[in-house]
């Protein structure tokens, strides 16, 4: 019973954030495992089981395809006049792209990159090391 008081006492100021659907990034198929990929948090890495990847193998577990990895790029929209400072600027997503440079003949995972982001590794891929440096966004 203590637990559930508890909880009433954090909701009241559960959190400094606010969480919303990702529209841009979310399909029918299984998105998973996102990975902010870039200082700007602009850019978002994730796994998922939908059309248009590499991997046409069936897993057994889902009866879907392979995971593929996947991102999407974003631009900070501009604060407007009189905006308060500390108001975190929205984002606007461009549509989900195949990572094809990072994507294997694996069942990929969720991705862990270093503190520059320009090598990630895939759980999945076998340690697989891939740099992300002739990906086109990384600047």
């Amino acid at each position: 019973m203590y637990g559930c008081e508890l909880a009433l006492r954090w909701t009241k100021d559960s959190s400094l954030f606010q969480v919303k659907e990702f529209k841009t990034a979310n399909s029918s198929a299984n998105d998973w495992a996102p990975m902010v990929a870039s200082r700007k948090d602009d850019v978002v890495f994730f796994a998922s089981d939908r059309e248009g990847g590499m991997n046409k193998r069936i897993y057994s577990g889902t009866m879907e395809h392979w995971a593929d990895i996947w991102y999407v790029e974003g631009k900070k929209a501009r604060k407007k006049r009189g905006q308060k400072a500390n108001v975190v600027p929205q984002i606007d997503w461009a549509r989900p792209v195949f990572a094809k440079s990072a994507s294997t003949k694996f069942n990929e995972g969720g991705l862990t990159f270093n503190e520059d982001f320009l090598k990630c590794i895939s759980p999945n891929a076998v340690g697989l090391m891939v740099n992300l440096k002739n990906v086109r966004f990384i600047k």
